[in-house]
């Protein structure tokens, strides 16, 4: 049972605008935190004291006026209680596609213009970064993934031993079991990710640059939760794509140590 509770548990989802610019982002903590978390969290679902009444599900983007964003504040002071860490993905959806357009990929590649479904580079790049930065962030212990519902998990499900196999040690040793999907209705947990995603989309979008290094929430943010976010431009697809091409052309996968090679940006609490 001791086990089980410190178990780390990450939920993530996304966020997308005008399918330009799409966003993963999310918390990890372990199971006990999680656990006391839905209960608090449940307690602001309900809450019927005026101005606020009782919502089904807490949804980011519909509480962007001044009433919702008092409530927004109050759901975010739960996850500052409860998470042990966040992080997120930024792509430039339109800068991949001219990157998959313009790159010049050998004959036997057919069809490159399917590699432009950016969920599949945001769940790889979240995966790894977070297993090698979750040290950083005094986590030890494998993470399992929880997702929000996505018609795109199939090949996700299916590529995850190919992940795990393909992965450096750094990262391998902590993937825990095959990530699930679930609906935000029934796991809470996701709703906070939906929170932290709004807003790094929205920063994102605005060209804020700090947002995530200063948590430039409408609020201010009381503690400086670790976090990392990793982000992807059209300069970034194009070292992707050589590096993959390479890999298939030589039949070698480099296990190396995976932080040197990542555009990783972590940032610690004050305190550490």
């Amino acid at each position: 049972d001791k086990r089980w509770l410190i178990m780390l548990q990450a939920f993530v989802d996304e966020s997308v605008q005008d399918s330009s610019l799409f966003v993963m982002a999310g918390y990890v903590a372990p199971v006990e935190k999680w656990l006391s978390f839905e209960d608090e969290w449940q307690g602001l679902l309900d809450l019927n004291e005026y101005p606020h009444r009782p919502i089904q599900k807490f949804k980011m983007r519909q509480l962007r006026h001044k009433r919702g964003l008092h409530r927004a504040e109050m759901f975010y002071k739960v996850i500052e209680a409860h998470a042990s860490a966040a992080f997120s993905c930024t792509i430039d959806v339109t800068g991949m596609r001219k990157a998959i357009n313009e790159f010049a990929w050998p004959s036997w590649v057919i069809e490159p213009e399917k590699l432009s479904n950016p969920y599949y580079f945001a769940f790889q790049a979240i995966v790894e970064s977070l297993a090698i930065a979750q040290e950083k962030f005094g986590l030890f212990e494998p993470i399992d993934f929880v997702f929000d519902e996505h018609t795109g998990k199939g090949p996700c499900i299916e590529a995850w031993d190919m992940l795990k196999e393909n992965s450096a040690e750094d990262v391998c040793k902590y993937l825990g079991d095959t990530p699930i999907f679930r609906p935000e209705e029934t796991m809470l947990p996701l709703q906070a990710a939906d929170l932290y995603a709004y807003w790094v989309r929205k920063w994102a979008a605005e060209g804020d640059d700090d947002g995530v290094k200063d948590l430039k929430f409408s609020w201010k943010a009381e503690k400086d939760i670790p976090r990392f976010s990793r982000d992807f431009s059209e300069k970034d697809f194009k070292l992707e794509f050589e590096n993959r091409v390479k890999v298939i052309e030589s039949g070698v996968v480099d296990k190396s140590p995976l932080l040197p090679r990542l555009n990783l940006e972590i940032n610690y609490s004050k305190g550490s």
